[in-house]
This record gives structure tokens, sequence and C-alpha cells, in this order.
């Protein structure tokens, strides 16, 4: 199902409703099912307890029971509406009604708060009901007929490449539009958040059930779902869960008033104005340049969100090990001759598989090295290895203000902004001021900004000139000193990854068809392909 709009690009509109939809469309399928306990069941599976989610009394589990068959109706409904065109259009899926579905899961949860088969359907809906919200609706009316950007960022949100690109998602975050991002942090923050948190819950003690085991059923066969399928499952929830709160929890807003009154204003000013600006032309100006000032709430985070933020490393690498563990599963399956007649793919070596064992074995290997994105350092090494540098990828997601990265720096007067700067014996021609000049920590002008791309051919010459508050940006690059900054960077010039300069970067707009990472991809290659380095 890919969900009709005019509008693909905006992050918690398209990641997390087309994720919740990519929920449901799989777990719509999990009708018709018969527990060991109500008769049917599966005889061939080896723990024949599959909905025993904790303690369950016989008189609990045949109320719960009768109450989810009692489901299976609406649910078979859902997933004929879901397989037609008809669920492409917007219109049509935020109208669905899911009262009846929902009555039969929570009445089942109240019967039995420990059966499986209630926990996964209770899951489901709450995050299928996600776009029956007004305030989503509300969203993508608003996002109608705007350019937005293309989907095409959030094909690279798999467990492997979630943390590379939701720093992809982050830069351009700051220029999205902003009256759309306070709508859609409301929609994050009231609507998206509790609904997959309530979803996670219900999927993380399902999939710790090691028997667990649903009969599913599409229009024309039956299926088993297993721990192989609901443990990626619950990966998806959690990689969306880390974009919801990279939306929400930053103060993206340039200006706290909705209607943006400065914008305009600051539009509207030539450089003939600079020399008699207005006080209205003033305050514009002093609001917009104020935004870089270590004072400034803009890109820091919200308050009440500290946690929520920097927990997002910790929730790619749950996700990763849902993954992980899925695989890990149907290797199991296939060694232990677990008959996989009615799953949904099958793992073996034999000429009726779907999966090599050697295949999911070398996914999980790729998986558990994305890990160390999140967990800690990497040591990237360059120039055929003769040179490193150090990245914590997870301390990005802990820092607290764009601000922070800047070097030492003032503003000009306004009035002095078009004027020139004189020729001397390092610069031959007079030069536009502009707006800044560097400066040390002390405050002592250091360069003209105009001038620093009289530094391009040797960038080591900026040292001094250009000094940094934290060199090491927020200990994002641990090794990095005002000393060393600038000859570092330049050192970096002549490298260059395996990655083809179109596939560079997950841009918003989206990369180009064919693009892909190398074969056994460097950790140089891998951050290019994610973040657009440049090399």
């Amino acid at each position: 199902m890919i969900m009709k709009t005019d509008s693909h690009g905006f992050p918690i509109l398209r990641a997390c409703a087309v994720l919740a939809g990519s929920l449901m469309l799989g777990a719509c399928l999990f009708q018709g099912k018969e527990s060991a306990h109500g008769g049917g069941g599966w005889d061939d599976f080896p723990n024949a307890d599959q909905n025993l989610c904790g303690d369950i009394t016989p008189d609990q589990m045949a109320k719960a029971d009768s109450l989810v068959q009692q489901a299976k109706g609406h649910l078979d409904g859902e997933a004929v509406f879901l397989s037609s065109d008809s669920a492409e259009a917007w219109s049509k899926l935020k109208g669905r009604d899911l009262d009846s579905l929902d009555a039969y899961y929570s009445g089942a949860l109240k019967a039995a708060p420990n059966h499986c088969g209630a926990i996964f359907g209770k899951a489901i809906v709450t995050a299928y009901s996600i776009f029956g919200d007004a305030t989503l609706d509300s969203l993508v009316k608003e996002t109608e007929g705007s350019d937005l950007g293309s989907s095409g960022v959030f094909a690279k949100f798999t467990a492997e490449g979630a943390a590379p690109a939701l720093l992809d998602v982050r830069r351009g975050l700051a220029g999205a539009d902003k009256s759309l991002l306070t709508l859609a942090q409301q929609v994050g923050e009231s609507v998206l958040l509790p609904k997959l948190d309530s979803s996670i819950q219900g999927l993380e003690r399902v999939v710790a059930h090691p028997g667990f085991r649903f009969r599913v059923g599409n229009l024309d066969q039956d299926w088993s779902v297993d721990r192989g399928e609901a443990a990626p499952l619950l990966a998806t929830l959690k990689i969306a869960k880390s974009l919801v709160i990279l939306v929400a929890g930053y103060q993206w807003n340039t200006e706290l008033d909705d209607g943006y009154p400065y914008l305009p204003i600051l539009r509207g000013i030539g450089a003939a104005d600079l020399d008699s600006l207005t006080a209205r032309q003033k305050e514009a100006l002093d609001h917009y340049t104020g935004l870089l000032s270590r004072g400034s709430t803009f890109t820091h985070v919200r308050a009440g969100w500290e946690a929520r933020t920097a927990s997002i490393p910790a929730l790619l690498n749950e996700a990763i090990g849902h993954v992980q563990a899925g695989l890990e599963y149907g290797i199991l399956q296939a060694e232990k001759k677990i008959d996989q007649k009615n799953d949904p793919y099958r793992v073996g070596v034999d000429e009726t598989s779907d999966v090599d064992p050697a295949d999911l074995r070398d996914a999980i290997t790729r998986l558990e090295r994305a890990r160390k994105y999140l967990t800690g350092e990497v040591l990237l090494a360059y120039s055929r290895d003769s040179a490193t540098l150090r990245i914590n990828v997870p301390k990005f997601f802990k820092l607290n203000g764009l601000q922070g990265l800047l070097p030492y720096f003032r503003f000009h007067p306004y009035e002095e902004w078009n004027d020139d700067l004189p020729a001397d014996s390092l610069h031959p021609e007079p030069r536009e001021k502009g707006p800044i000049y560097f400066t040390d920590a002390a405050d002592n002008k250091t360069l003209e900004a105009a001038d620093v791309d009289y530094y391009a051919d040797d960038l080591a010459t900026l040292t001094g000139k250009v000094v940094f508050p934290d060199p090491t940006m927020g200990g994002i690059f641990p090794d990095l000193t005002n000393a060393n900054f600038w000859p570092k960077a330049k050192s970096l010039l002549g490298v260059r990854s395996r990655v083809r300069d179109e596939c560079a970067g997950a841009p918003l707009n989206g990369a180009p068809a064919g693009c892909g990472l190398p074969v056994k991809p460097s950790d140089l290659d891998i951050l290019v392909y994610f973040l657009g380095l440049g090399f």
C-alpha cells in the first residue's frame, strides 16, 4: 500500500504514517488464528502454549480465545480493504471504523491480560488507528500541494542504516517549513508516540514468548507467523519511534509566534536597506542573527525531552537486535528441522527453500557491524589506512543545539555588511565585508569571513584564525583540537570513498535509481552513502 496524497516527504507524515501502514499491511493478515486451547491449533509446532504470555486460567483462556476469534471477521475486512486500490486514498484510509475490532481485543485483554493473541491484536489495531486521528488528518491536508521532498530517504530506514539516515533527516529539519513543523510536533507528541509506545510494549511481550505462533491467512492461503516475522516488525516500530522523537523532541521553529511575523520582513530587506533599517527590520535581523547565539533555543532539545532524544541510539540498537533475533529464529527452524510448510518464507538449502541460512548469517553479521555506530566510537581509516578519524555517532543525539558546532565569531553592524574591505598585501582586490568575522576565545578578531576563500589551497593555515569553543563538536570527533582541526580537514580533502558521487547521501529528494553500498563497504563508504560527506 502506498498512501496517495500530494505530499510524500514530510518526516512525521511519511515515515510514521507509512511505517504504521506497513505494519498493518502485514498484521491484518493475522486472521483465523486458532489456539491450542481453542481447537484446531498448530499440532506441528513444538510449543503448543502459543498464547501464554503469562499465567492464564482455563476460564480466562476460553473467554479471550472466543473474543479474538470474533475479531476475525472484522480483521478479514481490513485485510481486504488494505489490499485494494481504495487503501491508496487518504480519504478512504482515514475513515476506517476500528471500534468493533478494538473492542474485541480490549475485551480479550480484560478477560486475560496475558493472552498473546489479544496483546498482539491490540498492538496492531493501536498502530492502525493512527490513520484515523484528526490531528494527523490536519497535517495531511496542510501538506497537500507542498514541495516537501520525496520519500527516497525512507528506503534507507533499515535497521542497518537507520542511525546515519536519522542524522541526514536532522540536517534537513532545520530548513523545513516551520508552520508544518509545529503541527508535526503536535502529531508526534500527542498521537504517534503514545500509540507507538503502546504497540511496542505489546509486541515486546509477544516476541519474548518462545512459543508465539499465529495462524495467518490472506484471502487464498494460510500461513503461520512466529518470532521470525514479529521481531522485525517490532524493530520497524522502534525505528519509527526514533524518527518521531527526532522531529518532536527539538526546537526547530525559528520563531515562537506561529504566525512568523519577522520572516516576511526579513525576506523583504534588500542590500540598499541596510544603511537605513526601520525599527521592525532591525528587530527581524536581531531575531534571526540571534538564532546563532549561545543563548538561543533554536535546535535545542525541548524541555522534558532530554531523556527521549538521548534514547535514540539505544532504540536503534534494540531494533537491530530484534531483526537479528528474527533471522536467528529462521536459522534455528532450518537446523532443528522444524516444519516450515506454513511459514511466509522457508529457510534451508534444498530446492523448496526460499532463503539460504548462509545469507541470513551474512545479514546478521552486517547488522552486528552497524551496532558500533550506536554504541560508541568508530575509527574511520582513510588514505590507505595511513590516517584515522574517530567518530562517536551517539554523541550527535546528545548534542543540545547546533550553536555548539560553530566557531567563535561576531556580526558586523548591519550598515557595514555592504562595505568593501580594502586591498592589502594578502588581498590584491577589494571585497565585500559581509555579515561576520571570526575571533579567538578572547574575542579578538582573527579573520574576516570574506577572506576564508584565500585559505582554500591550504586549510591548515586556518589554524588559530577560525577557532572553536569545542573542536570535538560535543564529543562527536573526540580526537580533534584547535591545533589539529584544520590540518585534519586538509588531510581529508583528497579522500575518496567507493560510493558514486550521485549516490552520496540520502537527500530528501531521493537517491537515483541503482544507488547502493559497495560490496563489503568500509566505514567511510557507509558514512558517505548515508550522510553525503562528500568524499
